[in-house]
């Protein structure tokens, strides 16, 4: 949704590729495993993790993958173990909802097949409540929009065999301005589970002024929605301020990865690229799948399908067979935001076609990863639980091409069969390759390869080491991935034009350099003492420029140092900041355009931890 944004949290709003991105490692190109691979182990647990080699980088696990699972209860943690899918308000009619318009979707749900095909859940966006809250401090529906109470409209719901969701905002008021949760946090989920709700999408404009971190808050809620006794699903929107880094998954079933998502081609390629590249975390994870899988999902926002605006009318439909495909292949949930009440059958039978939304509900809960992107022309691979693989071949470009998918890229080998899942028809046997020939923009083919059996191998994991802590001593930042990042990403070992870091007389081997805003994180799990580095602006800069360093994210509002403004080159600023309970570290280079170095940034781990 168009949200009210203060400036501490739109610098946290991804803005665009970043550039100059480097890597610590040689192997900047490793693809991380989902972390329900334990599905299929047959070791105990604790046993650390043991991989068998497979072609194209891929690996067998026997571990439980480097994420914790769920530590919610039990109702909670059996919730969502497919994407949710569902329909959300705010794309279709914004404020502009009522009591008819939301019954009337309720029967279109039914009536165009929609529950059918899965979609379970109906969510009334921001500004279904009234200004104030009751005499009791409880929320109240706007009796102009809905005169029967929200009661009446849940019981309307279920009463279709759909579920009801809700919207609430962590702040004090709502992105519209309307009463937020802060310090109703308890009442507001008992009124919710007394009202019969199913979901909640809990917002967050605001809530830099809460004076809690994000990680709190949402335990908060799912520790007072666990009191109620009722199962709710809980969705994290927080403009993609990296949940999976600080434990959405301990709270919550989904978690925001980008910022609101527009009807038009280059927003939805943006968001899906929160989640499936770089534009939120480092090149090397090769997205954000290793934090995904059943109970807990990555989610690019609601869909936009039935909404597109920027595209040509006749193109119109490829558009949002691109975009739900991405949805699929990325086992993001399903939220449709199109006006049901008009629906065209072309746009019906996108958002039912069911052989892609298999693809985007298999139980195995493995998300989509590239293994190939270049200049807008993806391939994408997701194995499956019944042992064969979908695949989807995008050409985001003008100009027409040929996608071809390597078996050799997918873990497969010889003579395999393949199905477009589009035309849900075969298209035959083909050895060691598929092309898709003569694909215009945002043309693609999304198929299923390979033959029912054991399933095929999922990627590795990201090594622990290379993106937390997890030895004693000192550890160079610049030697870990950031495991979420916002506006320009920073150079390694260099400054941000790519010369050697250098404050006064002395050259800086390790450290890292920015331009313009950049923000970026690190895990630390708790396991460092002290944050350490001299910052200076680049000699080269001709304006000012400000180092920051965070507890969590911009909402948690945890300012543990601050350089303030700095405007000459020659001045430097030595950083020692105490780390004690830290689990994620974020530092921020705000200026228009200088450069910023952050040298020897490091942390040290003093105890035995």
């Amino acid at each position: 949704m168009k949200v009210l944004i203060a400036t501490a949290i739109a610098m946290s709003v991804v803005s665009g590729h970043a550039a100059n991105e480097s890597s610590p490692t040689a192997d900047s190109q490793v693809l991380v495993l989902n972390t329900q691979v334990k599905r299929e182990t047959t070791e105990p647990a604790g046993k650390g993790s043991a991989t068998e080699e497979l072609p194209g980088g891929l690996a067998h696990s026997k571990s439980s993958g480097p994420d914790r699972p769920t530590t919610m209860g039990s109702k909670s943690s059996l919730l969502c173990l497919t994407p949710p899918m569902g329909w959300n308000s705010w794309n279709a009619f914004e404020k502009d909802i009522n009591e008819e318009k939301i019954e009337a979707v309720a029967d279109a749900m039914v009536s165009s097949g929609m529950r059918d095909a899965g979609y379970e859940y109906l969510v009334l966006d921001d500004a279904w409540m009234a200004k104030e809250r009751d005499s009791e401090g409880r929320l109240q529906a706007d009796p102009n929009k809905f005169p029967r109470g929200m009661k009446a409209i849940g019981d309307y719901i279920h009463s279709k065999g759909l579920k009801f969701g809700i919207y609430e905002d962590r702040g004090k008021w709502t992105c519209q301005q309307l009463p937020g949760s802060f310090e109703h946090e308890r009442i507001d989920m008992l009124t919710f589970a007394a009202w019969g709700v199913d979901y909640i999408k809990m917002d967050s404009c605001f809530a830099e002024s809460n004076g809690r971190m994000s990680s709190e808050d949402y335990r908060m809620y799912r520790k007072f929605i666990e009191e109620t006794g009722r199962p709710i699903v809980l969705s994290i929107s927080d403009f993609g301020n990296a949940a999976w880094a600080w434990g959405g998954s301990e709270s919550a079933q989904l978690w925001r990865t980008s910022g609101d998502i527009y009807p038009w081609m280059d927003s939805i390629y943006h968001c899906a690229d929160t989640s499936a590249g770089d534009q939120a975390i480092h090149p090397a994870f090769n997205g954000l799948w290793q934090f995904a899988g059943p109970g807990h999902w990555n989610d690019p926002d609601m869909l936009q399908v039935g909404n597109l605006k920027d595209i040509a009318a006749d193109r119109r439909l490829t558009g949002d067979r691109a975009h739900f495909s991405l949805w699929c292949i990325l086992a993001a949930p399903l939220m449709a935001g199109n006006d049901l009440r008009s629906m065209s059958p072309a746009v019906r039978e996108v958002l039912t076609a069911p052989e892609v939304i298999a693809v985007d509900q298999d139980p195995r809960g493995i998300q989509g990863y590239k293994v190939y992107a270049k200049d807008g022309h993806e391939v994408y691979n997701k194995p499956l639980a019944d042992g064969t693989t979908a695949v989807l071949l995008l050409n985001k470009r003008p100009e027409t091409t040929d996608l071809t998918v390597r078996w050799a890229d997918i873990g497969l080998t010889g003579a395999q069969p393949v199905r477009d899942l589009w035309a849900r028809k075969d298209l035959g046997t083909f050895t060691d390759s598929f092309t898709a020939r003569g694909l215009g923009q945002h043309d693609h083919q999304m198929l299923r390869i390979g033959n029912p059996g054991p399933p095929l191998p999922a990627p590795r994991p990201m090594a622990l080491e290379k993106y937390t802590i997890t030895r004693k001593g000192t550890t160079y930042l610049s030697d870990l991935y950031y495991i979420w990042k916002a506006h320009n990403a920073p150079r390694y070992d260099a400054s941000f034009a790519g010369d050697p870091i250098k404050i006064g007389e002395r050259v800086y081997e390790k450290g890292l350099g920015c331009q313009g805003k950049s923000a970026f994180m690190f895990k630390l799990n708790g396991k460092a003492d002290h944050f350490r580095a001299r910052v200076a602006l680049d000699a080269s800069s001709k304006s000012k420029g400000r180092f920051r360093v965070y507890n969590e994210d911009f909402f948690a509002n945890k300012l543990l140092w601050d350089s303030e403004e700095m405007t000459n080159p020659a001045n430097a600023i030595d950083v020692d900041v105490d780390l004690s309970g830290v689990q994620c570290l974020m530092l921020v280079f705000e200026s228009k355009d200088a450069l910023g170095n952050w040298a020897d940034a490091r942390v040290i781990r003093d105890g035995d931890r």
